[in-house]
């Protein structure tokens, strides 16, 4: 079954599309698109009309979160596209816009592994994941970042992401040495629970025997 709203030209019925993304909502976009049989290659424009000329993000989303998903299932398939990792970098975007931290994390972590140099998105992951707590991976990210070719970070980042970007790279590891103090500290306090419990049942014993 053709992807509806688009010809076999590839023009997109923008009246008829305007129309289903009012009488649906984001997350049936999904089942949508497969009950079709969308082309995948569909679903990503149908997506990008949503977030560039539309204003419907959710939508957007659900269009790429479906099309990379499909892609994902259909490796052999998937080796016809060459930006996944930009496509990944913007479902992250996407799934940031919609409070979806996790979904988020998730993406930017996929279109880094597809091979983005986008230092924008290594520095949003790494904030994400500094944000919940995973010191150990947002250092990882950020360590990645000034990996890269250093005039792709400066073009790329404006200023205030540079000084984001450096400000983290400062204080994982001291906040990392932190955490390990606190894990040390929480450890010995549980074995010199353990052992008090132990002299405790011994002692006791020892009293009874006696």
């Amino acid at each position: 079954m053709p992807t509806p709203f688009i010809s076999d030209l590839g023009g997109i019925d923008l009246s008829a599309f305007t129309r289903y993304l009012r009488s649906t909502q984001p997350e049936d976009v999904g089942r949508d698109c497969e009950a079709w049989g969308a082309d995948p290659r569909d679903a990503l424009a149908l997506g990008d009309m949503c977030r560039h000329m539309l204003g419907w993000p959710g939508h957007a989303r659900g269009f790429f979160a479906w099309a990379l998903a499909w892609l994902e299932a259909h490796p052999d398939a998937a080796r016809e596209y060459t930006d996944l990792a930009a496509r990944y970098a913007v479902l992250g975007d996407l799934s940031r816009w919609m409070s979806d931290r996790e979904g988020a994390m998730e993406a930017w972590a996929k279109a880094i592994d597809h091979g983005s140099d986008d230092p924008v998105t290594y520095l949003r992951l790494a904030l994400a994941l500094e944000a919940t707590g995973r010191l150990e991976e947002a250092r990882a990210r950020i360590d990645g970042l000034f990996a890269l070719p250093p005039g792709t970070v400066r073009a790329r980042l404006h200023p205030e992401q540079q000084r984001l970007a450096e400000e983290l790279r400062a204080k994982l590891p001291v906040a990392l040495t932190i955490r390990r103090g606190q894990d040390l500290r929480e450890r010995v306090r549980e074995l010199l629970f353990v052992a008090g419990k132990s002299y405790g049942r011994y002692s006791g014993g020892a009293e009874q025997t006696t």
